[in-house]
């Protein structure tokens, strides 16, 4: 039993309550730090959300970018499907006119 205790079962009110004080103090103390860490690991949290909302952001920037390119891309291939099909249709009358066979 420590001393602390032994005041708080044996002293006099104001010893028991000096004692209980400390007590008292030294755990607000101990929740205060607790509490301390706490906060530095919720603000590190957050400094590691921020952090990956910038990747995120930058990544959806180059995904939009990438669509971008890609229905471009896909337009000139329809546009080249279409061309095409125009030789093609072309190429048919013109060997047909010529008596020649399509195949």
């Amino acid at each position: 039993m420590s001393s602390e205790e032994r005041m708080m079962e044996h002293g006099s009110l104001e010893q028991r309550f000096g004692a209980f004080e400390a007590k008292v103090s030294r755990q607000l103390t101990d929740i205060i730090g607790l509490l301390q860490q706490l906060v530095a690991e919720v603000r590190d949290q957050g400094h590691r959300l921020n952090a990956m909302e910038i990747r995120m952001h930058t990544f959806e920037q180059r995904m939009a970018g990438f669509e971008q390119r890609l229905s471009a891309l896909e337009a000139r291939l329809n546009e080249q499907q279409q061309s095409m099909s125009l030789l093609n249709t072309f190429q048919r009358k013109m060997m047909q006119k010529m008596g020649i066979e399509y195949e």
